[in-house]
């Protein structure tokens, strides 16, 4: 596990602030942020985000509904979704997506840790130490 998986688990496990998370990706440079991205993307998927998560970390996430992360995520599927994000070529969309990636996944993380895990589990990044 990177630095950048360790920051997004703990964000997850409310062992960090999700400003954290945002003021490193805002001080990277543009080819970094792209790997952040990618990162984040990548957790995201692993943790299979319901419907339900994915509306709540929209929620969550205070961004408008009618930007077009939001809705990209809103009407399509998570695979669909993910590829349609890839391709976004805006800084400001690209930090929202981010933004939002990062409130779903923490999201659906929590929900993972509370069923799948709830009673224990070897995944080490479900067992980080406090920040």
């Amino acid at each position: 596990m990177d630095c950048d998986d360790l920051l997004f688990n703990k964000v997850a496990q409310n062992k960090e602030l999700v400003q954290k998370a945002i003021d490193y990706y805002d001080v990277s440079y543009h080819q970094k942020r792209v790997e952040i991205t990618n990162k984040l993307l990548f957790l995201l998927m692993q943790a299979s985000p319901s419907n339900e998560s994915i509306n709540e970390g929209i929620i969550r996430s205070n961004i408008k509904k009618t930007y077009t992360p939001v809705v990209i995520f809103k009407k399509n599927t998570l695979n669909n979704a993910i590829r349609k994000i890839k391709s976004l070529s805006s800084e400001k969309d690209l930090r929202i997506s981010f933004i939002l990636m990062l409130q779903i996944f923490k999201v659906a993380d929590t929900e993972r840790r509370n069923s799948f895990c709830k009673n224990g589990c070897t995944h080490y990044w479900h067992n980080l130490p406090d920040s």
